[in-house]
């Protein structure tokens, strides 16, 4: 049977990106804080305002107007951990001029939420923060720096880690597949 995929805790004010199996005529969820919404489809983001235990429920509905009900029990506290987590790059062959992606992606099979707040630095003086797990930069030189990007979630709690890129000079270019971390 399907069941409600989702983070088991957040903190207050993070997004919890919640799914379900596609293909469903309609999905009916409540999220257990007086906060509902009908969508046709299985994916789903909410915010909770306070701590506290909610069940969240999804109601399915298929083609033949059966239905049927899903729950997960979650917790919203004040002080959650941010799991571990990993800076990514589609490609480390760029020169200088290049824009060089950056991506980060959890560690630990969850989700980091859109909420987040990312911040970059680009170990050649430059820094930027983001709502939002990617970035770009460009740099001006050859040589290798360091990446440092910190995650903040909404309870205050940060996470930091580095990753070294190389710029250098006659690199081919390379195409790297949409999608590819």
């Amino acid at each position: 049977w399907p069941q409600i995929n989702g983070a088991q805790s957040a903190c207050a004010g993070d997004k919890i990106d919640f799914s379900i199996q596609n293909g469903f005529v309609s999905y009916f969820w409540d999220f257990g804080d007086g906060d509902t919404l009908t969508s046709t489809g299985g994916n789903i983001g909410h915010i909770y305002d306070t701590t506290g235990s909610y069940t969240v429920s999804v109601k399915l509905t298929n083609g033949c107007g059966k239905s049927k009900v899903f729950t997960k029990n979650i917790t919203i506290n004040s002080n959650v951990p941010i799991q571990n987590f990993n800076v990514n790059m589609p490609f480390n062959n760029a020169c200088p001029g290049d824009l060089v992606f950056f991506n980060i992606s959890s560690t630990g099979g969850g989700n980091l939420s859109s909420t987040y707040k990312y911040s970059w630095k680009f170990g050649d003086g430059d820094s930027t923060s983001t709502i939002g797990a990617g970035t770009s930069h460009i740099y001006a030189d050859t040589g290798t720096y360091t990446v440092t990007a910190t995650v903040t979630n909404a309870c205050g709690n940060t996470m930091t880690v580095t990753k070294s890129v190389t710029i250098k000079t006659n690199v081919q270019p390379v195409m790297v597949p949409f999608g590819t971390p």
